[in-house]
């Protein structure tokens, strides 16, 4: 065999072998298998290590209120987080997995859901059906805004939708965290949404609308 050709070949299997393979999890697969949950504050970085200050906990036992979270281990732990930003935190040993629900406090609702597992707060009908919660409802705002359509969504049912089906609340949130694609609110009356109030994520409104009022 060729010499090049076989470094090629062992270039790839290696590359493949070490390649991180990320699999999103469900919010009961991580919150059942992180063994540190919290909100905290990033307030020193340096590298891939973070000092972050603990907001609120979850799950985990914890000497300080300071928890250093150590990245870069291998390929799949290579997130990094913004000084003085807060997030709500699903940790696994000392770090955060690149595919891990890990977000923005203020850009996830499984607060909500952290809530009801582990303290037993919240109204679990009222979180699992499709009105928008308060908390809902300001995730939605900063998601809006940071896509330049703010809105007021107001405490409302609505519909959800990605691209042309429609969704329940979590697949649409679940969407809005990994996909980096337009972000729509319809309001009865606009865009001829046959008067529905519609949350859509997509990339093209039009011919989505056209097969979702098909199935409505």
């Amino acid at each position: 065999m060729n010499k090049v050709l076989l470094v090629l070949i062992l270039l790839v299997t290696v590359d493949t072998a070490f390649a991180c393979r990320c699999v999103p999890l469900t919010f009961e697969q991580e919150s059942t298998s992180a063994n540190r949950i919290f909100r905290g504050r990033v307030v020193s970085v340096d590298h891939y290590t973070f000092d972050v200050e603990l907001i609120k906990v979850w799950k985990g036992e914890f000497e300080t209120n300071t928890f250093q979270l150590k990245q870069g281990k291998n390929s799949c732990e290579r997130r990094t987080f913004g000084l003085n930003k807060e997030y709500l935190f699903y940790v696994s040993g000392e770090s955060v997995f690149n595919c891990s629900r890990t977000d923005e406090y203020q850009l996830t609702m499984d607060s909500e859901l952290l809530d009801l597992k582990f303290k037993n707060i919240g109204d679990r009908e009222s979180i699992e059906s499709n009105s928008i919660t308060e908390k809902e409802n300001a995730i939605l705002k900063s998601l809006l805004k940071s896509k330049n359509k703010h809105d007021e969504i107001g405490d409302k049912q609505v519909f959800f939708a990605i691209q042309d089906k429609w969704v329940d609340k979590w697949a649409f949130f679940n969407s809005c965290r990994w996909a980096d694609i337009e972000i729509k609110l319809i309001k009865p009356g606009k865009e001829k949404s046959s008067g529905a109030t519609i949350l859509w994520i997509g990339n093209n409104w039009d011919k989505s609308l056209r097969k979702l009022k098909k199935s409505m």
